[in-house]
C-alpha cells in the first residue's frame, strides 16, 4: 500500500491553486492520504467545503485529524461532520486527566466530602471520573467482574496511595460470602466513608454489576482470613 501524508494545508478558497498540482501527484501515486491536522486556515465550514470539493476529486480513502488552526472557530463538529458526510475517515482523541488524590490535602478535603454525604463520590465532578465514569468501557457498555473491579474498586482498594481507612480486601479480619460482599457493594455501611453503589441506593451500579463483582470477589479472596505462621526453626536471639 502506498500512502501519502501532509499536515498543516492552513486551506482557504485562496490557495487551491497552491495544493492543486500537489493533490493531482497523490492521486497518480497514492493509495491513501492522510492528513495530519490543520486542514483549514481558521476553522471556518466554508473553508472546509472548499477543500472538500477539491479532496473528492481524488477519489481515494482518506483520514484525517483537526488540528489546532481547525478549532480557531469553534466549529470543529461541523467540519468533522462535514469532513465524515464525505466518507472521511476522522481521527477524533479524548484525553481525560484525573485529579491527583496522592496529597495529604486531596485525601483530607475528600474524607471531609464523603463524611458530609457518602454518596458524595458519585455527584463531586472530579470523583465521578474516577467512580462512575469508569463503570463503562468506551463504547458506552457496563464493565464486569475482575475488569470492573480493576476501574472502579482497585482505584481505592489497591492504591499504592491507599489511605489508611480503606481497607485491604486481600486481608481482611473477617470471614467473608457472597452475601458479605453483595451487602457491603449494594448498601455501604452507614456512619462510614464507604458508599453505597447500587444504583437504587444512588450509585452508578446495576444489578448485573454487581453480581459480576459479587462472583469474582467470592472466587479471588478467600473467604476466611489467611493467618500467616511464623517460619519453622525460627529462633529469636536475646540482644
Amino acid at each position: 500500500m502506498r500512502i501519502a501524508a501532509t499536515a498543516d494545508l492552513h486551506y482557504s478558497p485562496q490557495s487551491y491553486d497552491h495544493i492543486r498540482e500537489p493533490l493531482a501527484h497523490v492521486r497518480d501515486e497514492a493509495d491513501v492520504l492522510v492528513i495530519a491536522g490543520d486542514l483549514t486556515n481558521y476553522g471556518k465550514p466554508e473553508e472546509m467545503h472548499s477543500l472538500l470539493n477539491a479532496l473528492v476529486r481524488l477519489r481515494l480513502p482518506i483520514i484525517a485529524v483537526l488540528g489546532n488552526h481547525d478549532y480557531e472557530s469553534s466549529c470543529e463538529e461541523e467540519l468533522m461532520k462535514m469532513m465524515t458526510d464525505e466518507g472521511i475517515k476522522v481521527l477524533n482523541v479524548t484525553t481525560r486527566i484525573l485529579p491527583d488524590m496522592s496529597t495529604a490535602e486531596a485525601r483530607t478535603n475528600s474524607m471531609k466530602m464523603a463524611t458530609a454525604d457518602r454518596q458524595a463520590v458519585f455527584k463531586n465532578a472530579d470523583c465521578v471520573q474516577c467512580h462512575v465514569e469508569t463503570a463503562k468501557d468506551s463504547s458506552g457498555h457496563d464493565k464486569m467482574g475482575e475488569e470492573l473491579y480493576t476501574a472502579v474498586c482497585g482505584v481505592c482498594h489497591e492504591s499504592s496511595h491507599r489511605a489508611t481507612f480503606v481497607p485491604d480486601l486481600h486481608h481482611l479480619k473477617d470471614p467473608t460470602s457472597a452475601a458479605f460482599w453483595r451487602t457491603w457493594i449494594t448498601s455501604g455501611k452507614p456512619g462510614t466513608l464507604m458508599p453505597a453503589f447500587a444504583k437504587i441506593e444512588g450509585g452508578p451500579l446495576s444489578n448485573e454489576q454487581i453480581d459480576s463483582l459479587v462472583n469474582y470477589l467470592s472466587a479471588s479472596i478467600p473467604p476466611e482470613p489467611v493467618k500467616l505462621s511464623p517460619p519453622s526453626g525460627l529462633k529469636v536471639v536475646p540482644q
